[in-house]
């Protein structure tokens, strides 16, 4: 669990990922052995939300049964992918430093900061065998983990124990263009094992403070979404 500290008179929860005592190797499976779609409000977390934060306890819980659920997955690495990084309508970037970090500064909770360790070689391998794949693979600009990436970490300490990650960012590809490059990351991953984190949205349009405002398709847009998944 995300261990309390103070510094300079604040608490502060901070997360770390990707070291873990040694222990004995077994052979995984390859590519792909687990993943889940995963909402990313702030408010999730009491330090933003406050009171608020229990309307949103049934997807708290939820993502609580989420990391018992994903840690007991034998996987060496986690695919995070977040609608607020890094975009391009026609590549899709991936993170390149070898450390990454962010927090939620901008929602008043600068003590919520998680860290992560990048499989730096594995992701200039990926761009590299990508693009020779016929993907087009970019680097992406170097900024701070966004809340997409932050309040999911945040909420699966189990599960990101002792895990190195690849970020991948968003693309303007069609969707049968990212059906195909799911088929070639399954194969290229075959001499290793992960987990897929798609941290996502639904429409933001279901009240009239809503980020979006109030649309009527936007509560059977989500039921849509929930019952396809």
């Amino acid at each position: 669990m995300p261990r309390a500290r103070r510094h300079t008179g604040i608490a502060t929860r901070s997360t770390r990922f990707g070291r873990s005592p040694r222990r004995p190797e077994a052979k995984p499976m390859s590519g792909f052995v687990a993943g889940a779609l995963v909402a990313h409000p702030p408010i999730l977390l009491t330090e933003v939300g406050g009171a608020q934060s229990e309307r949103v306890r049934a997807t708290a819980d939820a993502m609580r049964q989420l990391d018992g659920i994903l840690s007991t997955a034998d996987a060496q690495l986690a695919i995070v992918v977040s609608p607020h990084s890094p975009s391009s309508m026609t590549s899709l970037p991936v993170r390149r430093a070898a450390h990454a970090f962010g927090d939620l500064a901008r929602f008043r909770a600068p003590q919520v900061r998680v860290e992560a360790e990048v499989d730096a070689a594995l992701a200039a391998a990926l761009v590299v065998d990508g693009q020779r794949a016929g993907f087009a693979l970019t680097w992406a600009e170097e900024t701070e983990l966004d809340h997409g990436v932050v309040v999911p970490l945040h909420s699966l300490p189990r599960t990101m124990v002792s895990k190195r990650c690849i970020f991948l960012g968003v693309s303007g590809w069609p969707l049968s263009r990212f059906i195909e490059f799911g088929g070639w990351l399954q194969m290229r991953l075959r001499d290793r094992s992960a987990i897929l984190i798609a941290s996502g949205d639904l429409s933001h349009r279901l009240t009239p403070d809503a980020p979006y405002g109030f649309r009527p398709q936007g509560p059977l847009f989500d039921r849509l979404a929930a019952r396809q998944t």
